[in-house]
């Protein structure tokens, strides 16, 4: 209904929203661990910023699919290198 109104309204702000958050999730785990080594971690900005992006695709906010494709490539990359390391 919140969407509907907006189109309705044309208008393009996003509401206020609560991003709920699963401590027991082990990307949340793992991201914790990440950020208590090293809290200015590229990698930890990228997959935070990547969560918060997935979660308003699937709420349908997300305004500009461009910079998270972008930032899914480096993740995807960045997780093949780190396997790959792992196996040589």
């Amino acid at each position: 209904m919140q969407r509907i109104m907006q189109l309705m309204n044309k208008d393009a702000t996003l509401p206020k929203r609560l991003l709920e958050v699963n401590r027991d999730h082990p990307l949340i785990r793992n991201l914790i661990k990440i950020y208590k080594h090293d809290p200015k971690a590229d990698h930890l900005t990228r997959v935070t910023e990547q969560l918060f992006e997935s979660s308003l695709l699937l709420e349908g906010y997300l305004q500009d699919a461009n910079q998270m494709v972008q930032r899914i490539e480096t993740l995807l990359e960045t997780s093949t290198e780190s396997y790959i390391k792992g196996i040589e």
